[in-house]
C-alpha cells in the first residue's frame, strides 16, 4: 500500500470554538487565527504548503486528542480542513472524501495524523 501523502497536523479547536458571531458578523476568533497560523507553519516546516492539489483526495484521519476528555469528531474537522485551504495544500475542501475517522489513544499535545491518496484506486489500512 502506498499513500500520496503522510503528515501529521496540531490538535484543532472544535468548530464551537472557531467561529464567533459579532455584532452580526461572523468572524475567526483567536484561537482560530492561532490555529490557522500554526497548522500553516507546521505545513510549511514539512513541505506541503502550495501543493495545490485540485481532484479528490481521499483522507484517513487518526484523532489523538491531548486529554481524555469526550469529543465530538465531526466538531474537530473544520478546523484542520479550512487550514489545508489556507496554506494551499489543496484548493477547497469541497475536494476531500473521507475513508475513515478514527478515535485513537490521547497524546500530550494532542495531533491529528493524516494519510492522503489522490488516485482513484481503493485503499484500505
Amino acid at each position: 500500500m502506498s499513500w500520496d501523502y503522510e503528515f501529521e497536523m496540531p490538535w484543532p479547536p472544535s468548530v464551537n470554538a472557531l467561529r464567533a458571531c459579532v455584532r452580526g458578523r461572523m468572524i475567526t476568533t483567536k484561537r482560530g487565527r492561532d490555529y490557522f497560523e500554526d497548522a500553516s507553519k507546521h505545513l510549511d516546516s514539512i513541505g506541503l504548503s502550495g501543493e495545490g492539489i485540485s481532484g479528490v483526495v481521499r483522507i484517513g484521519l487518526d484523532l489523538h486528542p491531548p486529554t481524555n476528555r469526550k469529543y465530538d469528531c465531526s466538531n474537530m474537522l473544520k478546523a484542520y480542513e479550512d487550514a489545508l485551504v489556507k496554506s494551499a495544500f489543496i484548493l477547497d475542501d469541497s475536494q476531500i472524501e473521507y475513508m475513515w475517522i478514527k478515535k485513537c489513544e490521547k497524546n500530550d499535545c494532542g495531533k491529528i495524523s493524516i494519510k492522503v491518496c489522490l488516485s482513484d484506486t481503493e485503499i484500505k489500512g
